[in-house]
């Protein structure tokens, strides 16, 4: 594994207290890498153990090793299905299953997420281009038409105060975003996530100059310099680093700190489980 044949060389026999200096030390071996992407997440999850150890060292949380809480409670969203197909969890033929969930199985659990105590819900509500070639997909009026049906049976659902927001994973073409958000708009969303693939800010910027939604990009986007042009061009609304890809916690701070100075919202990022909740 990279951590093994990477990291290992360069940390083995260090004192895992020098958590600012091991960072530098990895980041520069390999910055012909540019030390973004596979590099600053093999860098985060060796930050992310590194506070670990220094925190159980001192009989501390993290939080007290970062000087402290400084709020008592954080507002929680969660998702409800995407109108995406997912694994069916059978297997037909030798071939697995996928199956497009129904409006009311997302409206069931829209519900029942309210009930528990989610303050927002999250859900992409495109339908897949099943014919794309290349990197992005597009929409056509039918498709626009259905996600619209989609969200508006999540806002009558979950009611008018309650938070919505949508991600569409980095999928579209300039014009599918532009005419997608500018749909769902009405629907009165927290935010539109990864409209168009991250590699160009320039597409980025072509939906931000033609919709009113607030944007969010972030899982993508790996240490504070992928952050810097978003806020220097002004080209969203909220940030939602990794915490177990941008640079772990350390790389984490310094980028809520820059958005801080932006006024720019910070939400983490999470698509791996308990660890990496538990260090964002």
């Amino acid at each position: 594994s990279g951590m093994e044949s990477l990291v290992k060389p360069l940390v083995i026999g260090e004192d895992p207290w020098k958590i600012e200096e091991i960072w530098h030390r990895i980041f520069s071996a390999y910055s012909s890498s540019n030390g973004r992407g596979y590099i600053s997440n093999l860098i985060s999850g060796l930050d992310i153990a590194l506070w670990d150890i220094k925190g159980k060292s001192l009989g501390v949380p993290i939080y007290e090793l970062l000087g402290g809480p400084v709020r008592t409670k954080v507002p929680l969203y969660t998702h409800v299905q995407d109108q995406t197909p997912h694994q069916a969890g059978s297997i037909k033929d030798g071939k697995t299953e996928y199956r497009t969930p129904t409006i009311q199985e997302m409206i069931d659990a829209a519900k029942e997420a309210k009930e528990l105590g989610y303050e927002a819900i999250k859900t992409d509500p495109f339908p897949p281009d099943l014919e794309k070639v290349g990197i992005y997909e597009s929409l056509n009026n039918k498709k626009i038409r259905q996600s619209v049906e989609w969200m508006e049976a999540l806002r009558e659902a979950v009611g008018p105060d309650f938070e919505i927001l949508i991600d569409a994973h980095g999928r579209f073409d300039v014009p599918s975003a532009i005419k997608a958000s500018n749909a769902l708009e009405y629907i009165n969303l927290v935010w539109f996530e990864e409209p168009c693939h991250a590699a160009n800010h320039e597409s980025l910027r072509q939906v931000r100059e033609n919709t009113g939604v607030p944007l969010c990009v972030g899982e993508r986007h790996f240490t504070r310099w992928d952050y810097t042009p978003l806020f220097n061009n002004r080209l969203v609304d909220y940030i939602m680093p990794d915490v177990a890809w941008c640079g772990g916690i350390s790389e984490f701070r310094r980028i809520a700190s820059l958005a801080e100075t932006y006024y720019i919202p910070v939400s983490p990022h999470d698509a791996l489980g308990p660890v990496a909740i538990g260090a964002s």
